[in-house]
């Protein structure tokens, strides 16, 4: 997403007709929208609708996340790694959520040693926007229980 102001500028070199080919894979058109107006479900339904430019920067956050995973994995080796929040690209229930942890796993796997790969599960986390919650619960009983 750290290009998406470079490749937004360049889209507008492009030739007329693969701004077209571009128009007609999307619902809305990106044209004269501000780099800072759009938005992660933007980039989403774009991508889910097959344009190749959002489906490049569903990639390069895939690519800098598996970066940053390995560097965690390395620093605290946790055995599971739960991705969460709004940038789960629909999930394991949709092509682009399915093609978003690939990457990450592709990359981690890459950055990695084998045993380290082999012993770290990279998924989505399943609790959704309750995560929070269930963890302050979760936190406050086992306090109250260890009083």
């Amino acid at each position: 997403l750290c290009r998406l102001q470079e490749l937004r500028s360049s889209a507008a070199d492009q030739q007329a007709n693969s701004q077209q080919a571009a128009a007609d894979k999307c619902d809305k058109d990106y044209t004269d929208t501000a780099a800072d107006e759009i938005t992660a479900m933007d980039v989403y339904l774009a991508a889910k609708a097959g344009d190749g430019f959002a489906l490049e920067l569903v990639d390069e956050a895939a690519f800098y996340l598996g970066i940053g995973v390995t560097t965690a994995v390395h620093l605290i080796d946790p055995g599971i790694v739960l991705l969460g929040g709004a940038m789960n690209f629909g999930g394991t229930g949709c092509p682009v959520g399915r093609r978003f942890l690939k990457g990450v796993v592709d990359e981690f796997q890459r950055r990695t040693f084998d045993n380290v790969a082999a012993g770290t599960h990279i998924d989505y986390a399943t609790l959704g926007g309750d995560a929070g919650y269930i963890g302050a619960a979760a936190f406050a009983r086992q306090n109250l229980q260890s009083q």
